[in-house]
């Protein structure tokens, strides 16, 4: 049995248990790897280097005495902080012992503490370097460090969302670095634009509800359409706005769309983030959190039988948790309309900057 089909059959294995089969333990190193800033570019700029985030994990690892060493396991980083992707990919961590692996997550540029700019990466002029193909590029830098210097011979990376996108990658452009790629949910098809329409994505969002409790998303369309409604009415159906969606601060009329983006991010990070058991990965989340949200759906609508207290209520479980302490919500603080995921934005000093086309599906938003 090769070493992907051996993968693949414990994969196939551990998805199908419910619940966190151990838990992930401490990186046992971290340090900052002297990264390029740009891989394609001769001159002055190609010496210019930034420090880049990696964790490691070696106590799984070791050499056999003739001088053979187990894989390595890397993480394709995603958008966001390492320690986000590290304490949330437990199934590295559950197979590498049967491999003597080593393990290695290595931060996306531009995200947590790679920053090539320090707190200028984000003026405009410095996102230039912020693109899929550099990141690639890091990742193949740090592997081919890892393969020359602990004399590592066989690669598998792992990547999930974006991050599944990126470890595709890697094997499709490094073939000579990464012997398996292991995508988890890569929207590659999407981005290829060979998956049509696409508002599937909300359909399936949509079907995910409905699967939880065939009530909530007409529950969800409901809210939506009458909160629409009340907003129609102007001024004085602001209180009531407040009231239901328990604002720290009174709702105005230029708040409309942020708002409705708020209630919708809720139901779709709960959607992406389904996991059967307890996680934090965008929050302190309950196993099964799109049941939790229709269990809160159902019972809010059976107390006031109010669909707009309702979707407040169940996008209160995404941004509060489980065992919030919140006592209202600041909308703006929770929610940047610029990182929506519904659509492709960049933001350069508050200001989104959307591609040509771009178009806000909505699915169980209304009839």
């Amino acid at each position: 049995i090769t070493l992907v089909d051996y993968i693949m059959f414990l994969f196939l294995c551990l998805v199908g248990v419910s619940g966190v089969l151990g838990t992930v333990p401490e990186p046992t190193r971290t340090w900052q790897f002297d990264q390029l800033l740009d891989h394609f570019t001769y001159g002055e700029i190609s010496a210019l280097t930034f420090s880049q985030r990696i964790f490691e994990y070696n106590k799984l690892w070791n050499c056999s005495a003739d001088g053979s060493v187990g894989p390595l396991f890397v993480y394709t980083g995603n958008e966001g902080p390492l320690e986000s992707f590290y304490y949330n990919t437990g199934f590295m961590f559950d197979i590498a012992p049967q491999f003597n692996a080593l393990i290695v997550f290595i931060e996306h540029r531009y995200y947590g503490q790679s920053l090539p700019f320090g707190e200028d990466s984000f003026e405009p002029q410095n996102l230039r370097f912020l693109s899929s193909i550099q990141a690639t590029s890091d990742f193949a830098q740090v592997i081919n460090y890892y393969k020359t210097h602990y004399n590592i011979t066989q690669v598998v990376s792992f990547g999930g969302s974006y991050g599944g996108m990126l470890t595709a990658w890697m094997r499709l452009r490094y073939p000579q670095l990464v012997d398996v790629a292991l995508a988890a949910s890569a929207p590659l098809p999407m981005m290829a634009k060979t998956a049509k329409p696409k508002q599937k994505f909300f359909q399936i969002v949509t079907t995910d509800f409905g699967m939880a409790n065939e009530k909530c998303p007409t529950i969800v369309r409901d809210g939506f359409t009458k909160l629409y409604s009340m907003y129609s009415k102007g001024s004085s159906a602001y209180a009531d706005i407040t009231s239901s969606f328990k604002l720290c601060s009174s709702f105005k009329k230029n708040q409309f769309d942020h708002l409705i983006g708020w209630v919708r991010n809720a139901m779709l990070m709960m959607a992406m983030v389904d996991y059967p058991y307890p996680a934090e990965f965008f929050g302190n989340l309950p196993g099964w959190p799109v049941e939790a949200a229709c269990n809160i759906l159902i019972d809010e609508m059976k107390m006031t039988n109010d669909p707009v207290k309702a979707i407040a209520a169940a996008a209160g479980l995404f941004y509060n948790g489980t065992d919030g302490q919140k006592k209202c919500f600041d909308i703006y603080d929770e929610f940047i309309e610029c990182a929506d995921i519904t659509g492709k934005g960049i933001i350069f000093k508050n200001i989104c900057y959307f591609p040509k086309g771009y178009v806000n599906i909505k699915n169980m938003k209304m009839s």
